[in-house]
């Protein structure tokens, strides 16, 4: 894995996993290889590696990364109806503005993949007007901008690239 040779690694986990699938590092050759995928850019087969690896070891130290990568896999492969569905599930569970940030940036990203421009605005600008979350705000202020560039209104574009100047 750090030497990128992301399909040797993956191979190597699977064959492993085959021969001994209750070795007490199952679970860590099983985040390997769903993150072999994921860097290698096979994003569909990432999140079903991903999805293995979660239903198996959903109490694993790295759970909670593991779920992001397989949201973010899903928002890649453009299964963005599914990965709506997971960014609104971690926005209900965010205790922080922060990770509500987050959570909203991504669902803005699914809408705006998907053309459901209003829907995307709107979840863009929820992100700007959170307070506590001032650093997020250029992103949503930058990806709010690209939107209404997308959407063929350029003066709403200069204003708002005006506003993340400012």
């Amino acid at each position: 894995l750090r030497e990128a040779r992301f399909a040797e690694a993956e191979s190597g986990a699977e064959r492993f996993l085959q021969a001994h699938p209750a070795h007490p590092q199952a679970g860590d050759l099983r985040y390997l290889r769903a993150t072999c995928a994921y860097r290698a850019k096979a994003f569909e087969r990432a999140a079903g590696a991903y999805r293995d690896f979660l239903r198996l070891h959903p109490q694993h130290a790295r759970a909670a990364a593991a779920r992001e990568a397989l949201d973010d896999s899903l928002m890649q492969s453009k299964a963005y109806d599914e990965a709506s569905a997971a960014y609104a599930s971690l926005l209900e569970e965010a205790e922080t503005s922060r990770q509500k940030a987050l959570a909203l940036l991504a669902l803005g990203d699914c809408a705006a993949a998907q053309e459901q421009w209003d829907k995307a605005e709107q979840t863009y600008l929820r992100v700007e007007l959170l307070e506590a979350s001032d650093d997020l705000r250029p992103a949503a202020l930058r990806r709010l901008a690209d939107l209404y560039d997308r959407m063929g209104q350029p003066d709403k574009a200069r204003r708002t690239r005006d506003d993340l100047r400012r």
